[in-house]
């Protein structure tokens, strides 16, 4: 199976959490998710459009929730969360 869907979500800054004196600012994020869930492992080449997906609904991050990631998918990842863009599998 293969789908696309966005989450919304209201989260807290981590540090300011740790700072309990402080008011807790809160913020809404939106989440482009994939669904790969196939038998064999998902690669970056299995989701090419991601990127323009979180564009175009203007979402803060990305997940993609695959039973066998391949390397050249979490590589991937990884190089969006260096360019501060939230991004999980």
């Amino acid at each position: 199976a293969n789908a696309e869907f966005l989450c919304d979500g209201i989260v807290a800054s981590v540090a300011d959490v740790m700072q309990p004196d402080k008011a807790i600012p809160f913020e809404r994020r939106t989440i482009v998710v994939q669904c790969k869930a196939w038998a064999r492992a998902v690669g970056k080449s299995y989701v090419p459009d991601i990127q323009d997906s979180r564009d175009r609904h203007h979402a803060s991050g990305i997940l993609v929730v695959a039973l066998a990631p391949r390397r050249s998918l979490v590589d991937h990842l990884a190089a969006l969360r260096k360019r501060n863009i939230w991004a999980e599998c």
